[in-house]
């Protein structure tokens, strides 16, 4: 068997065998009504995984108060977090994210959709073009997103291309995440959130993560598993949203397992980035704040 098949199967049956050890053997002290903002990531649901998503939804809604994105934020940002609060997201603007927005919008619930405007425009990266997992996904084209948006969901930037930014010079970040935010403003109206492509502290850089804030952003979400606890003591550009990464084609056992791990250990609000960039975050509180 090619090894590029062989690590997810090996990797699919560790996580089984973990997550029936967690539902036989329950580790004790799972905090549920412990306050705290858990938000998962998602990529997309295909057609035949709606019943899926809606089950999951249903497990989610008994540990969860299922918010959106912005009410997520505003309350780690506001220290309002009273209750164990949960938002979901979606990157890459995959053309099967219109099946999840259907199934969020029918249950009266809005998620946020990270998108790239040249992957939008039919412009993806090598990188996504050449992958080793299989043939290139479709992703949605503009009038995807704007049904998204007309279903009352929310878009965020991706940045334009997909990009790793941790090698990037200051006039490429600011046009890989200016000019995203400006074509998501020019036809929605906002474009308050964004999260880095690949998610790893080692994709990103605290000159990207200080170029999020001067550029009016109001949060910056990374793919690093976890969820936040609230402090009082919090300053808006030291948050970064940690996510759970979530697929609807896994087992839920194994959704399950990693939600509840990180509901188990949640991170302080006020300590989600490393050490040594905290100076570079040092920044004024924008007006809009």
């Amino acid at each position: 068997m090619p090894s590029a098949g062989l690590r997810p199967l090996l990797r699919h049956f560790a996580v089984s065998a973990i997550a029936l050890r967690h539902r036989v053997l329950p580790p004790t002290g799972v905090p549920h009504d412990e306050p705290r903002v858990h938000v998962l990531l998602c990529h997309g649901v295909e057609p035949e995984e709606e019943r899926q998503f809606e089950r999951f939804l249903d497990w989610l809604a008994l540990q969860y108060q299922i918010v959106s994105y912005s009410d997520a934020v505003d309350r780690l940002l506001q220290n309002q977090v009273d209750a164990p609060y949960l938002a979901i997201t979606f990157d890459d603007g995959l053309a099967s994210c219109l099946t999840a927005s259907k199934v969020l919008q029918r249950r009266g619930l809005s998620g946020c959709f990270f998108v790239c405007p040249e992957m939008i425009e039919g412009q993806p990266p090598s990188h996504l073009r050449d992958s080793p997992d299989g043939p290139m996904p479709a992703y949605l084209d503009w009038k995807g997103i704007d049904t998204l948006h007309d279903r009352g969901q929310e878009v965020g930037s991706h940045t334009m291309s997909h990009p790793n930014l941790a090698g990037l010079g200051r006039e490429q970040l600011l046009h890989e995440l200016g000019r995203s935010r400006d074509i998501i403003t020019q036809r929605y109206g906002d474009c308050e959130h964004f999260a880095w492509p690949f998610g790893r502290f080692a994709d990103f850089s605290q000159e990207a993560a200080r170029a999020v804030f001067e550029l009016g952003y109001r949060s910056c979400a990374s793919g690093v598993r976890g969820c936040l606890q609230p402090t009082t003591d919090l300053d808006p550009p030291a948050v970064c949203i940690y996510r759970d990464n979530v697929e609807m084609r896994w087992p839920m056992s194994h959704a399950r397992y990693f939600i509840e791990r990180s509901a188990r250990q949640p991170i302080a609000a006020d300590a989600t980035w490393p050490g040594d960039w905290r100076d570079a975050l040092e920044l004024p509180m924008p007006r809009s704040w």
